[in-house]
């Protein structure tokens, strides 16, 4: 069996034992070198409205796309527990840092990156990106569609859960609205809109593609130029070639 597997196992398993032990406490697990993701998957009714809007989405930093259409795989870096001897594990936060979902409307495009799980309000936040700028926002609001599932088969453990009834926060529907030049009449399509469920599935197993995805947190550097950069770079290019033919026939 792969030692590195091993001692993921131990390290997680470890870490339960020893919160057990002291009755109640809260155990911090890095999971970026682990088989730990996030899937996200836009329910049926968001990918029409955004359609509708004439808005794609696609992955960026550490994100990839799934096998389906609005389908989006999140490394999970970081999953906070609470553990007690009496109870079962509960989650308290989970972090996917260095990933990114990047929605384009024509020349307009955001980044919505480096997303935090929180169960005690029930939001996910993020860094909103938009004009080369980064701002934290709360940005979903969400339930449990199921509790957390824990299990552990000699030295590996899994954990698993679904959350549901993603909806966009007020403030988010409108910085998402505006950053994109949405209308009022498309904004209040969002607002109250179920736009899917995030499922975790946390392994000990280690990482077969990436060993280790690293904790360095998607910034505005790492978007693609929009549209509207490529349009003012070739115009830019057509000037440059005009002047120079310009000066060759003079």
């Amino acid at each position: 069996m792969d030692r590195k597997f091993l001692n993921a196992g131990a390290m997680l398993f470890g870490g339960l034992v020893m919160a057990a032990g002291a009755q109640a406490g809260t155990v911090t697990l890095n999971t970026a070198g682990n088989k730990a993701v996030s899937t996200l998957v836009l329910s049926q009714k968001a990918q029409d409205v955004s359609k509708s809007a004439g808005i794609s989405y696609s992955a960026g930093g550490n994100a990839t796309t799934g096998s389906t259409a609005g389908t989006f795989n999140l490394p999970v870096t970081q999953a906070v527990l609470n553990a007690g001897l009496f109870t079962s594990p509960t989650p308290i936060s989970g972090k996917s840092i260095g990933s990114a979902i990047i929605a384009t409307k024509g020349v307009k495009q955001i980044g919505l990156a480096n997303f935090s799980v929180d169960y005690s309000t029930h939001t996910v936040t993020g860094d909103f990106i938009s004009n080369g700028a980064a701002t934290s926002l709360a940005m979903f609001t969400f339930k449990e569609q199921t509790k957390l599932n824990l299990s552990l088969k000699g030295l590996s453990l899994t954990m698993n859960q679904t959350l549901g009834n993603l909806s966009l926060t007020s403030d988010a529907n409108a910085k998402f609205g505006a950053a994109l030049g949405l209308s009022s009449g498309m904004q209040s399509s969002f607002a109250g809109l179920d736009f899917g469920t995030i499922t975790i599935d946390i392994s000990s197993l280690a990482r077969t593609n990436k060993l280790n995805i690293g904790n360095r947190a998607f910034t505005p550097k790492d978007m693609v130029p929009e549209p509207s950069t490529y349009a003012l770079m070739g115009l830019g290019l057509a000037g440059i070639g005009f002047v120079a033919r310009r000066k060759a026939r003079a």
